[in-house]
Parts: structure tokens; C-alpha cells; sequence
């Protein structure tokens, strides 16, 4: 005798507690053909797509929130709470797949909860949650203005239930919008949005250490802000803050060890704007240490990086009128820049940048006897002749350097 709905739903729920999810899902998929009520049908295409997203079967989880919904429609059924929630987990299932439509579906989700949330106030979570998936899914399609607006609604409702569980997603809120603002070149705004997104992480990571790579990254951008509004002594006071954290999170987790080469590298192009280069070359020369490193583990990911310390070491000592340090920093620079440029041309910029700047240095350094620096010179113009003309002639940088190639080119070969 084949087993009753009842008794399949049963044993489906029991698998289901017991983390079999694919059993579960052959059960409920088993007991949806067999029912025919439309309340069944809808709590079960509900409890298989939650099922099916487990398994990160996106389409399979979408296909059956549709179905929910769509008894939904044809029968006029009045639940809009169970309605609300499945449009969010129908968004959740399309998000990767179909942002359009997931950013459809977080919106009737909203429409529904805001309703709900003026008749009672235990639907305000539903609300927050909601908007804040709202202004993600925004982010994601690059609707900046619909996620700031989302996001905002989201920290609003978040800060009326005055209940710390809320933080995180306060934070998280604080922080993106202060993202948005920052790309839109409103540092003031993105300040202050960071700041409280730093504020509300480092209380968070007071008690629970998971939060503090978001504090980092807080303050990290809250320090760029600074620099940006030209506050620098706030800038280097986050600046030495997020390398306290970056450094105290690399202790356990060498995953954040470039974060802390490129604080140091961040805190050096700090000191080289106030003009205290011999600081900036200390720092420096800390990020180039690290990237070494780095570079021996994975060559192919950091060497480019180091290559741009040493290059920025070559600049500030070349800005401190060290220009025996700056010839030899230049000249390692130049060597990788190189090596890179042979595996990919992405880099021939970056060697024309290097070669270009160890000119100049040859050209102040009095010290070197007038024939030996033209020939040194010359040698570079000689290799820049092969690679600038291949560069983007567009871009304001190959610009800039094209017109430093051409002057260069004319004082040497006058003199020569």
C-alpha cells in the first residue's frame, strides 16, 4: 500500500530535521504531486525552494517560488506575510542570475512589509531586512541612487528598534552608503557615513572578533576620506589605526598580510604629500619588505607590487634629493617592470613610467661627468622609442609621458 500524503510529508520533515536535504527534497517533491489543496501546494513549492537554495540549485529554488506565488495570484489568496517572505526568497534565488528581477522582487516584498509595519510594529525587521537586501541588490546593478535610498530606509527602521542584534546590519548599511558617496567624490558625506560604520564595528568586534576585518576596512576607507578633504592629521591618525588592526588580523590570518603592505604603502603617500619624504621612504620600505615576501609565496600575484614600491621608494628619495638611493631603487624597479612587461604588455606603461623617472634622476645628479649621463639617457630614450608609440595615445598619463619623452629627446640630442 503506497503511503499517504500525510505520512510522506511526515517522513520528508524528519529528513529534513535530520540534514538529509536531498531525501527531504525527493519526499516534498513526492507529496506536491500528490495533494491537490492549494494551501499544501503553496507551503510545499515554499518548503522545497528554501530546500533547493540549501543546495545552491538557484533555478530549481526560483521555479517553485513562482509557483507559490503564482497560486497566490490565481486564487486571490489573502496572506501577505507568507507573500512578502516569498518574494524575498524568489529575489534571493534570481539574485546572482537575474539581479533585474530579484530587485523587482525585494521591492513587492517592501511594498507589502511597509503596509504591514504601519499596522504593527513586529514587522519592522521584516521591513529593514528587507530594504537593506533592496540596496544590495541596487549596489549590484549599479543603481547608486535607489541604494542609497534603500540603505538609508533600512538604517532608519534598524535605529527605531534601538536592539543591538541590529548593529551589524546598521554597520554594513553605514558602510556602503559611505562607499557610494566616496565614488561619487562626496568625501564629506562617505566621512561620515564610514565613521559610523567604524563606530558600530569596533563595538561589535568588543565582543565578538569576527567583526574586526569590517572595522579595518571602516577605518581604512575613513582615513582615504580624509586625505581626500585634506584633514591629514585625522588621515594619518585612521591610517596608523587600520595597521594596528591590519597587523593584529595578519597574526592569525596571513590572508590580511597585503592589507598591511599597502597601509604602509597608503601611510608613505601620505607623509611624501606633507612633504617629510624621509618618512615617507621609511614606510615605504616597510610595504616593500612585506611584498617581497608575499612575492616569494606567489610571484605571479605580488611582484608587480613590489616592483611599484621600489619605484615609489626611487620617487621619494629622488623628492629628497638622495639620488644615489633613488638611481638604485629606480634601477631594480626598472629591471622587474621589465620581466613583467615580457609575460604581459599590460606593464609596458609601468616600464616607461620607471625608465622616465630614472632619467630624470641622471639629469639632476650633477655628480655623474656630462658624457656618461648622456649616454645613459640616450640609452633610455633608445628603449622608450620602442615601447611608447604602442601605448594608448589617449590616456592622460602616456599624454603626459609622450610630451616628457619628446622634451628629453630634444635636450639630449642637441647636446649630443
Amino acid at each position: 500500500m503506497a503511503p499517504s500524503y500525510e505520512q510522506i510529508v511526515i517522513r520528508a520533515a524528519s529528513e529534513k530535521a535530520a540534514q538529509n536535504t536531498s531525501k527531504a527534497i525527493e519526499l516534498y517533491e513526492s507529496a506536491l504531486k500528490k495533494t491537490h489543496t492549494v494551501a499544501n501546494q503553496i507551503e510545499l513549492c515554499t518548503t522545497l525552494g528554501k530546500l533547493y537554495l540549501k543546495t545552491n540549485d538557484t533555478q530549481q529554488a526560483a521555479n517553485h517560488f513562482l509557483k507559490a506565488l503564482h497560486l497566490f495570484e490565481v486564487f486571490s489568496i489573502e496572506n501577505p506575510v507568507e507573500k512578502a517572505i516569498i518574494h524575498n526568497n524568489l529575489a534571493h534565488a534570481l539574485l546572482h542570475q537575474n539581479t533585474e528581477d530579484a530587485l523587482q522582487n525585494y521591492a513587492a516584498a517592501l511594498a507589502i512589509f511597509m503596509d504591514l509595519k504601519d499596522r504593527s510594529e513586529k514587522y519592522i525587521v521584516h521591513t529593514a531586512n528587507t530594504a537593506f537586501a533592496m540596496g544590495e541588490a541596487c549596489m549590484k546593478l549599479k543603481k547608486l541612487s535607489q541604494a542609497k535610498q534603500a540603505y538609508k530606509q533600512a538604517i532608519a527602521l534598524y535605529e527605531s528598534l534601538k536592539l543591538g542584534d541590529y548593529e551589524e546590519f546598521s554597520a554594513r548599511a553605514q558602510y556602503q552608503l559611505g562607499a557610494i558617496y566616496q565614488e561619487e567624490n562626496l568625501f564629506l558625506d562617505a566621512k561620515n557615513h564610514f565613521k559610523k560604520a567604524y563606530d558600530y564595528f569596533s563595538k561589535l568586534t568588543y565582543n565578538d572578533l569576527r567583526f574586526e576585518p569590517y572595522q579595518a576596512a571602516a577605518c581604512n576607507n575613513l582615513s582615504v576620506c580624509f586625505k581626500d578633504l585634506a584633514m591629514y592629521d585625522e588621515a594619518l591618525n585612521y591610517y596608523l589605526k587600520t595597521l594596528t588592526l591590519y597587523t593584529n588580523l595578519s597574526e592569525d590570518n596571513a590572508e590580511f598580510v597585503p592589507y598591511v603592505a599597502s597601509t604602509y604603502t597608503a601611510i608613505a603617500i601620505l607623509y611624501a604629500q606633507l612633504k617629510d619624504y624621509k618618512t615617507a621612504l621609511k614606510n615605504e620600505k616597510h610595504g616593500r619588505r612585506i611584498y617581497e615576501f608575499l612575492t616569494e609565496e606567489a610571484p605571479e600575484k605580488y611582484k608587480h607590487y613590489w616592483a611599484t614600491s621600489y619605484h615609489n621608494c626611487g620617487v621619494f628619495a629622488l623628492e629628497d634629493q638622495n639620488l644615489c638611493k633613488a638611481e638604485k631603487y629606480f634601477k631594480i624597479a626598472l629591471k622587474m617592470r621589465k620581466e613583467l612587461a615580457k609575460q604581459e604588455k599590460i606593464f609596458e606603461a609601468d616600464v616607461c613610467v620607471t625608465a622616465l623617472n630614472l632619467l630624470e634622476t641622471y639629469q639632476t645628479n650633477e655628480n655623474i661627468k656630462l658624457e656618461d649621463k648622456t649616454d645613459k639617457c640616450l640609452k633610455i630614450l633608445s628603449d622608450l622609442e620602442k615601447i611608447l608609440p604602442q601605448l594608448n595615445g589617449e590616456k592622460p598619463v602616456v599624454k603626459s609621458m609622450k610630451s616628457d619623452f619628446a622634451y628629453y629627446n630634444n635636450v639630449l640630442k642637441t647636446r649630443n
